[in-house]
């Protein structure tokens, strides 16, 4: 669906105070305001019906403000340039249509269920299972690949602006939104506050110059706080914020340090010496210049990330059963030192490697087929093939399903409803229509791939 805009009016007020019930009108629908659902700074969210159909939306009102007002256009121009190249598929919420109400900008999205924080809060902070971070980590990093492709940078990336679809059908699956702040790498926005503080980026909080990389340092403070249940870098100030990520990782490099404008904030040098090096402020320095008191909110105090792999290590386990989920510790920890890499290197950042790895499905067949001494996916046909993948690995996304030429060999859609989503053939449906039949030739039939160490 392309996207319209729709502009009139004059801005006089800043606040609006919608109620329920309310219509809003854009110029081709009108929308009944049903619940609040939130605000910020910004102004607020609604869930609305669109008259007609009774799909259900959620509107975001901005306030009527010239700083709101030119956030509000950016984010049009970056949601139009999304759903101009198709890409509501790749983990990104779909928007509908902007238009004014009142002399109040407002954007129409699709309704996404919960929230990622709201989630973790409604299980009181517990600790999410490897075997559920691995999809939620994959398909935000999907939506990264396509921001960096079309040069964007969300700038806001934490458990708030990762939203779960729908729990119950589609378990874990998530979409990232809010690209209120978002902006393009070769326009980057000039803001004294970007990003929230807890997953703020090293080169952000240092006021360097910063490229997309700054999203992956957010996601993998994301990734940690799922396995943790806890942020990893909670700080109540900058100043904090930058100490614990020195006192684990150690300070950032000798060049972002000389190069950053705001190092001599939170470090100092012997600048006489030749030979003196950069050093944190102690709490007591930073508060007898700045006035601020440094505050302990951390749960978890880590000497380096590799120590996150010892925490809530499972008490029931030995020999090889342990030994399974101390690789898949080391593995994901791997992961969070390379999205969490204080490195630079212009024009390509070593957090965006991680990228060049994606493509290897075959190497991971054969190192999942030297581990399990069998064939990982031995499908007797191409049904059985996709079969076996998206039994254990869940369907393809919907962008590839929409877009590839032997979809409907293996899956089908309800297309007299405009809500139905693609489903994979039954065995028997696929031999009614192909006349091949399904085999099972699986030694082992896994619900994750994280059922592999089991």
């Amino acid at each position: 669906m392309s996207i319209t805009w729709q502009g009139s009016g004059s801005y006089a007020e800043v606040g609006y105070n919608i109620v329920q019930d309310e219509v809003l009108d854009s110029k081709s629908n009108k929308y009944k305001v049903l619940q609040f659902l939130g605000q910020g700074s910004f102004g607020q969210v609604v869930k609305c019906s669109k008259r007609g159909t009774d799909e259900i939306v959620a509107i975001k009102i901005l306030k009527n403000h010239p700083y709101f007002k030119q956030q509000g256009l950016i984010e049009i121009s970056i949601l139009s340039k999304l759903s101009d190249r198709s890409v509501n598929d790749f983990n990104i919420v779909r928007a509908y249509e902007f238009f004014e109400h009142k002399a109040h900008l407002c954007l129409v999205f699709e309704m996404l269920e919960q929230s990622l924080y709201d989630f973790l809060k409604q299980n009181k902070f517990s600790p999410l299972p490897l075997k559920y971070i691995r999809p939620i980590l994959q398909q935000v990093l999907t939506a990264l690949l396509k921001l960096k492709q079309l040069g964007m940078i969300h700038t806001d990336l934490k458990p708030d602006n990762i939203m779960l679809v729908d729990p119950v059908r589609q378990p874990y699956r998530v979409k990232v939104i809010d690209f209120g702040s978002a902006s393009y790498v070769s326009e980057p926005v000039c803001n004294t506050y970007l990003q929230t503080r807890y997953y703020r980026s090293p080169e952000i909080i240092l006021g360097m110059p910063f490229s997309e990389a700054i999203d992956m340092w957010s996601l993998g403070c994301v990734g940690a706080e799922l396995f943790l249940g806890w942020p990893l870098y909670p700080g109540s100030s900058e100043y904090d914020q930058i100490r614990y990520i020195s006192e684990t990782q150690g300070l950032p490099t000798e060049d972002m340090l000389n190069n950053a404008s705001k190092t001599t904030k939170f470090f100092y040098k012997d600048m006489e010496s030749p030979y003196s090096f950069w050093q944190l402020k102690t709490p007591a320095e930073h508060e007898a210049e700045m006035g601020i008191k440094s505050r302990e909110t951390r749960k978890y105090i880590f000497n380096c990330l590799e120590d996150i792999g010892q925490v809530n290590v499972p008490t029931d386990l030995e020999g090889g059963q342990l030994l399974k989920t101390k690789v898949a510790r080391r593995a994901f920890i791997d992961l969070l030192k390379r999205m969490l890499t204080m490195d630079q290197i212009p024009g390509n950042h070593p957090r965006y490697a991680i990228f060049r790895d994606i493509d290897m499905w075959s190497f991971g067949c054969v190192g999942a087929e030297l581990f399990l001494g069998r064939p990982f996916h031995p499908g007797s046909s191409e049904y059985g093939q996709i079969r076996f993948i998206s039994v254990t690995q869940v369907l393809p996304t919907e962008h590839m399903l929409n877009n590839a030429s032997k979809t409907t060999k293996f899956f089908y859609k309800d297309m007299e409803s405009p809500y139905s989503f693609l489903q994979l053939k039954t065995p028997a449906e696929h031999e009614a229509e192909a006349g091949i039949k399904s085999r099972v030739a699986r030694r082992y039939i896994f619900d994750w791939l994280e059922d592999i160490d089991n």
